[in-house]
């Protein structure tokens, strides 16, 4: 009884075999390429970056993918005390032939340098150094949005603060409008007054 069987079980068994044996050629190759692909990509290691202006020793070094600007500028020395790193992404990737330039406080003073600056940085709402103060008691939505990294956002917490808790006594108070940190601070304390 069972012995009529047999050929279509063969015939299963054929058909099985040829159809596994089909998969696999056509993932093999898929598989072989994306390999092909990654070690294409290791095998570019070693880039090279030109590190130049207010650094201990300007020049061109080696880094490897996945470093970032600031590991560029430690090769190079570190900053002189002249650096005006204020618009300088250390945490953006470098890439091979890249140039850093690191600016001095005077050239970033000069509003050539600034729109220079913008062109190439990741920051948002750069703007050019304000001959008068920005009142972080007084001032409208529209002036605290010229403060440089200042946006429609953090200018209106800022204003939110003062209605809730009532004047700034002093400037360092501005930290404790949330989302403003000392870093932040850092970078407004020569552009505001009380």
């Amino acid at each position: 009884m069972y012995k009529k069987y047999i050929p279509i079980i063969l015939i299963l068994l054929v058909v099985i075999i040829i159809s596994f044996k089909y998969e696999t050629k056509e993932i093999v190759p898929i598989i072989e390429e994306k390999v092909v692909n990654i070690v294409e990509e290791e095998t570019i290691i070693d880039i090279y970056v030109d590190v130049k202006g207010e650094v201990k020793k300007p020049g061109v070094y080696k880094l490897s993918v996945g470093d970032r600007v600031n590991d560029a500028i430690v090769k190079a020395g570190g900053l002189t005390k002249n650096a005006n790193i204020k618009f300088i992404n250390l945490s953006k990737l470098v890439k091979d032939e890249m140039i850093i330039w690191v600016h001095s406080k005077e050239e970033v003073k000069d509003k050539i340098i600034i729109e220079y600056i913008y062109k190439d940085c990741d920051c948002q709402n750069i703007s050019e150094p304000s001959e008068t103060l920005v009142s972080i008691n007084s001032s409208s939505l529209e002036q605290l949005m010229t403060l440089p990294g200042i946006g429609e956002s953090k200018a209106k917490a800022i204003i939110a603060y003062r209605e809730e808790n009532g004047s700034f006594v002093k400037l360092e108070d501005l930290t404790l409008v949330t989302g403003i940190g000392s870093s932040i601070y850092e970078n407004l304390k020569n552009y505001i007054t009380l």
